[in-house]
């Protein structure tokens, strides 16, 4: 779990924290070369996990009385689909999705119109996400049995 929260956040961060500071002088603040790179760096992402979902020992199987039959992805998502507590999950995804595009990732371009710089407001909109990945990763050792009465 905390690979799947701290990942994401970090990565965020680094995006946050890099283009202004680093990626534009580098592509000679050329906004749309940046744009490219880190879309590339996305399909390079996607690649390496397309190619590493293909490997036959990460494929699922499923026990059957006479043999062990491979199954394809596409079906055991299907079968999760199915499953109510995934589709909440799904939906809050969603929601989460959303509210985290509209504040997060447009928080740079708010505080530089109130007066930072782009490298300042990339450097302050990190907070935010700092603070949900210490929040991420702290909060879960909290919750444990003893405390949930």
């Amino acid at each position: 779990m905390g690979i799947y929260i701290t990942g994401p956040a970090l990565g965020g961060v680094v995006a946050l924290a890099a283009t202004n500071s680093l990626l534009m002088p580098w592509f000679d603040n050329n906004w749309r070369a940046v744009m490219w790179f880190w879309a590339g760096c996305a399909i390079v992402a996607g690649t390496v996990w397309l190619l590493l979902s293909r490997h036959p020992k990460l494929r699922v199987e499923v026990k059957s009385k006479e043999q062990r039959q491979p199954v394809s992805q596409l079906s055991v998502v299907g079968e999760l689909l199915q499953i109510r507590a995934v589709q909440i999950i799904m939906l809050m995804s969603v929601a989460i999705f959303a509210i985290n595009h509209g504040l997060v990732n447009w928080l740079p371009e708010i505080l530089r119109s109130k007066g930072l710089t782009a490298v300042e407001a990339g450097y302050w909109a990190t907070l935010p996400t700092l603070f949900g990945l210490a929040g991420s990763l702290l909060i879960p050792r909290l919750a444990t049995r003893e405390r949930h009465s």
